[in-house]
């Protein structure tokens, strides 16, 4: 719900916002996924069909996203965009867990938009 209004709005600012947020502005619910989505593998082998299920849908949404903020852009480098914001948002989460600094979502932020960048 949260992709789709942000891809309404068509802004990469919001969209940075809601992937990258510091202060836990995009919720409890979602930042539940994420880190079960991340920690699933070696706790619950056997949910790996439904992970993948789940990671195909999240970057479906994310390439959908991209696709209406860049509809010059191929679906190819969106999906690509997707994946690599993706990577980025679950890393930085886990930097986060282990005690990095909040200083570094200034990096991550700067890493998403370069990337974001790369589809004009």
């Amino acid at each position: 719900e949260a992709l789709s209004r942000i891809a309404a709005k068509g802004d990469e600012e919001a969209l940075l916002d809601y992937l990258l947020d510091e202060e836990g502005k995009y919720g409890d619910w979602d930042r539940a996924i994420m880190d079960i989505l991340a920690s699933a593998k070696e706790r619950y082998p056997s949910a790996k069909e439904a992970l993948r299920i789940t990671f195909q849908g999240i970057l479906a949404r994310l390439r959908d996203v991209l696709s209406s903020l860049h509809p010059q852009i191929t679906q190819e480098r969106c999906v690509a965009a997707a994946y690599g914001l993706l990577c980025l948002v679950t890393a930085h989460e886990s930097f986060l867990w282990a005690g990095l600094s909040l200083a570094s979502a200034t990096e991550a932020r700067a890493s998403a938009m370069a990337l974001l960048r790369s589809l004009d």
